[in-house]
């Protein structure tokens, strides 16, 4: 590919609009996530507390079924048991459903004691979770890093080609370019991105921060609301590199994440 041909795909490939639609959409389904994570817990909460009653006032166990929750927490099996709320919940449905005694406890169908239920139900569901505050996270993140990279692009980039180094910082563009090259020379991949897609979150705020980077955001954001996108990427990347190592998030890291992408969002959807 010539130097002309892939500074047009470049500007091809620039698309601030259809990036922010993408991470509105991840914002969308960490929120939904959080009212199946509360959903959840509370349908587990009010099935412990029916274990020790007959199966015939067990109508809420009929509710818990997979269907009924949804195919999200069908896929956060815990590694070592291999379950997930869905399958356990399944389960204890397809045991009651072949009971003939609707006088029996669960407890008696299933020949598992009340406490070895909760645990086990309590442990499906928070494992379940915590897959899926990463999953959920992952995504977001994902989405912010290419929506602030068409952004750059499109505005840093693309008007000032020909003198980059004046606003973008030398060692990121050899790294960027480094990156590119190795990934084009692999017989294993195939790179041939844009150098900014081979920036990381750390990158992309010190383009953001250099100089007067920050005039060609103006007509978006103030300068107050700049400061405060910035210093919002800056308490968001402890939780990124979490997420990247595979360590779990917590429910606080998780909200936290869930909060400060809306509020980004919504700063640069209202002023665009």
């Amino acid at each position: 590919m010539s130097s002309e041909e892939l500074k047009k795909d470049e500007k091809k490939k620039s698309d601030p609009k259809e990036s922010s639609k993408k991470l509105q959409e991840s914002i969308n389904d960490m929120n939904e996530g959080s009212k199946s994570f509360s959903k959840l817990r509370r349908f587990a909460k009010e099935l412990s507390k029916s274990l020790e009653e007959p199966i015939a006032s067990m109508n809420l166990l009929n509710e818990m079924r997979p269907a009924r929750i949804g195919p999200t927490f069908i896929i956060g099996a815990n590694a070592q048991t291999d379950r997930s709320p869905a399958r356990t919940l399944d389960e204890y449905y397809q045991l009651v459903r072949r009971s003939k005694d609707e006088d029996r406890t669960l407890e008696e169908i299933t020949g598992k004691s009340n406490q070895e239920m909760r645990n086990e139900l309590e442990e499906a569901v928070e494992s379940s979770i915590e897959s899926e505050f990463n999953f959920l996270g992952y995504r977001f993140l994902y989405e912010l890093e290419n929506f602030l990279r068409d952004l750059i692009q499109e505005r840093v980039v693309i008007p000032n080609e020909k003198n980059i180094g004046n606003y973008v910082p030398k060692n990121i563009l050899e790294q960027c370019n480094l990156r590119r090259s190795t990934e084009e020379s692999s017989s294993y991949t195939y790179g041939s991105y844009r150098w900014i897609d081979y920036s990381d979150f750390n990158d992309l705020k010190t383009i953001l921060e250099k100089g007067k980077n920050r005039k060609y955001f103006q007509d978006v954001l103030n300068e107050e609301q700049f400061k405060c996108v910035v210093s919002k990427l800056h308490e968001l990347d402890p939780i990124r590199k979490k997420i990247a190592h595979s360590r779990s998030l917590t429910k606080e890291e998780f909200n936290r994440l869930s909060m400060y992408s809306e509020d980004i969002a919504i700063m640069f959807r209202e002023n665009s």
